[in-house]
């Protein structure tokens, strides 16, 4: 079986470096991480996890100090969606309420755009939600998250179905 893990990498002024693991479950292949800073310096990892969950890759995360340290351990991001695949999330810090995780959720071929919230501490407000919404059909894949100065987010999403075109632009505030 193949492994891999993923590592995070602090960069001082000073140019000294301090290397630090990400992952704590150490079978199966841990790839595709994403970074994001809250405004205090917290740091949220993301990536996608082959094994964390009942089948195939999950999405797992995990929130660090500003100097590397663990201030949570390794969790699961994917609580509603655990069929099929989960990939290529994107994580996004807030100015001052925490962080939205989005991912693509991948099953029988189709693929649809999830997120969750989550408060500073890195616990989740409520589970995972579709956010493409079941009216758009066909294969959806995350773009971006922005945060608005309302401290909400939103969730740019590219796919079929969006509009008469074959590749349309879609978001969804949450």
């Amino acid at each position: 079986s193949s492994s891999s893990g993923v590592f995070g990498k602090i960069v001082y002024p000073t140019g000294n470096t301090s290397v630090f693991a990400v992952n704590e479950v150490i079978n199966g292949v841990q790839s595709k991480p994403f970074v994001s800073t809250l405004s205090d310096g917290t740091i949220v990892v993301v990536w996608q996890s082959d094994g964390i969950d009942s089948a195939g890759f999950g999405i797992a995360a995990r929130v660090f100090g500003s100097e590397g340290v663990p201030l949570t351990e390794q969790f699961l991001v994917n609580s509603q969606n655990q069929m099929g695949d989960q990939k290529n999330a994107v994580v996004k810090g807030s100015l001052g309420s925490g962080f939205v995780i989005a991912f693509e959720s991948i099953e029988n071929g189709q693929s649809d755009v999830y997120a969750r919230l989550y408060d500073l501490f890195g616990n989740p407000i409520g589970n995972d939600f579709l956010v493409n919404g079941s009216f758009v059909l066909g294969n959806q894949k995350i773009s971006s998250v922005i945060e608005l100065l309302s401290g909400k987010y939103v969730v740019v999403f590219e796919g079929e179905g969006i509009d008469s075109s074959l590749s349309g632009i879609g978001a969804k505030v949450l």
